[in-house]
Parts: structure tokens; C-alpha cells; sequence
């Protein structure tokens, strides 16, 4: 094995997978068999080989394979690997779209680094049924495509109402619309807002937030943003946010 590389590239890339544990530096321990036929029949690992795990402690290890058996590895941890935390927060609640384009939007969502998503029914929403167990495994596998160790929190689908009357605390609430009025567009935003470092976006479904949807919002000192002067499509507008946020976010 060539050490020469630097640790963060030869980290970078091993496989990553997350488990559902807590693991600390020495631990050995066997892999459930569903990760196991995993790792030996789809990506052909062998005893000696090494690999990255991150757990629900936002935190992520170097394990190598100890035993590998026809259907069970064995892996001890080897070392725990420092994964500085962003230090901004980004909350999506997204009205679900129509057909399985809420599956891609949850994929590209974690890749940009969001931290929860809400779905929401809200009254233009035409699909009614979901698969929040679905959401959860697409926003695990695309961390660990993506190198993030902290896996998005997905929420119970809820209506707009009540997402409204429960959130949390913000720095920043924003609805992104075409209806709503004033609208600001981003630099005008965080020029008033220089220091925010958690931002709730809501993204409406086909047909837009409603205008009684709207006014809820901006009676709740919600800020109405602009995405430009062309219609996106749901889940363009919510990456189009998120990109946005990042960006702003992380100065």
C-alpha cells in the first residue's frame, strides 16, 4: 500500500459507507450482512483492504477489513478522521412535486450540503403519496457518494399550515415566489442580513405557492426572494436556492 499519497487523498478514495453505530478507535466488530453482501458481492472487497465509515456521531473512521467470510466482514477501527462542521445552516421545506422528482431533488439537496428537509403538502401539491423511508436511504447513499459524515434530517410530510405555525428559530425565513410582493433577490437580502447563518428556503409546488399561502408567510415576517425573471422548475428552484445559499453563507 503507497503511503506516499497524503492521508486526506488516499481517504478520498476509499469507499464510503454509513453505519448505523457508534465506533471509536480500536473497536472490532462485524458488519451487518446486508452491508456485508455489500462490500464482498458489489464492490469485491478483501481481508487487509481499507474503508471509511461515518456514523451517527457526525463522525467519520478508517476501518480495514479483518475477516471476510462468505457473507460477514469483520473491521477493525483504525483511526478517527478529522471532518471539520460547517458552520452555516440551510433548511429546505419543499412542497412535494409530482411523480419521483422529490427522489432526485433529496439526492441533489444533500449533495449541496442542506441540513433538513420538510416536505410539505400544500394546496397546488397534486401527488399525495410519499415514501419518507425512501427519502432517508437516497439522502444516505448520496452522502456517502458525496463525503458529507452528517447525513440531512428528513421531516415528516406536513401542510403548509402547520409548518408555518411550528417551525423553529431562524435568522432568515424566505419563500421563494412569483406572486409575492415585495420581492427582494438575494444580494439585497444579505445586505440587510450580513450575519445570518440559518436560513429557512420554501420552494412552492408546480403552480406556485398560493396567494393565501403567501400572505401566511409574509405575515410571519417572511421575505419574499426572486429567482430571476424565468420560471424554474420545482426542483431547479430549490438547487438554484441552495447553490445561492452556500455561497452567500460560507463568506
Amino acid at each position: 500500500m503507497d503511503r506516499g499519497l497524503s492521508t486526506d487523498f488516499y481517504m478520498s478514495t476509499l469507499p464510503r459507507i454509513y453505519i448505523e453505530k457508534n465506533l471509536e478507535v480500536g473497536d472490532v466488530f462485524e458488519l451487518d450482512t446486508q452491508v456485508s453482501h455489500h462490500l464482498i458481492h458489489v464492490l469485491r472487497m478483501k481481508e487487509g483492504e481499507e474503508i471509511l465509515f461515518f456514523t451517527p456521531q457526525s463522525s467519520e473512521y478508517l476501518a480495514r477489513f479483518e475477516k471476510v467470510s462468505r457473507n460477514i466482514i469483520s473491521a477493525k477501527v483504525l483511526e478517527k478522521k478529522d471532518t471539520p462542521q460547517k458552520t452555516w445552516k440551510m433548511v429546505l421545506a419543499q412542497a412535494i412535486p409530482k411523480s419521483q422528482r422529490m427522489d432526485w431533488l433529496v439526492e441533489k439537496a444533500t449533495e449541496l450540503g442542506v441540513d433538513e428537509i420538510f416536505p410539505l403538502l400544500t394546496n397546488r401539491v397534486v401527488k399525495k403519496t410519499f415514501c419518507k423511508d425512501r427519502w432517508e436511504r437516497i439522502a444516505i447513499s448520496a452522502s456517502e457518494q458525496c463525503g458529507r459524515v452528517k447525513i440531512p434530517k428528513i421531516h415528516e410530510p406536513q401542510s403548509w399550515a402547520s409548518f408555518l405555525e411550528t417551525v423553529y428559530d431562524a435568522d432568515l425565513r424566505l419563500i421563494a415566489s412569483l406572486g409575492g410582493t415585495p420581492r427582494y433577490d438575494f444580494h439585497e437580502i444579505f445586505k440587510s442580513y450580513p450575519d445570518a447563518k440559518k436560513v429557512i428556503i420554501a420552494i412552492g409546488p408546480e403552480g406556485d405557492f398560493s396567494p393565501q399561502e403567501i400572505q401566511g408567510a409574509l405575515d410571519r415576517e417572511w421575505k419574499c426572494v426572486s429567482l430571476g425573471s424565468l420560471v424554474l422548475r420545482v426542483e431547479t428552484a430549490a438547487l438554484a436556492s441552495l447553490a445561492v445559499l452556500n455561497f452567500y453563507l460560507s463568506r
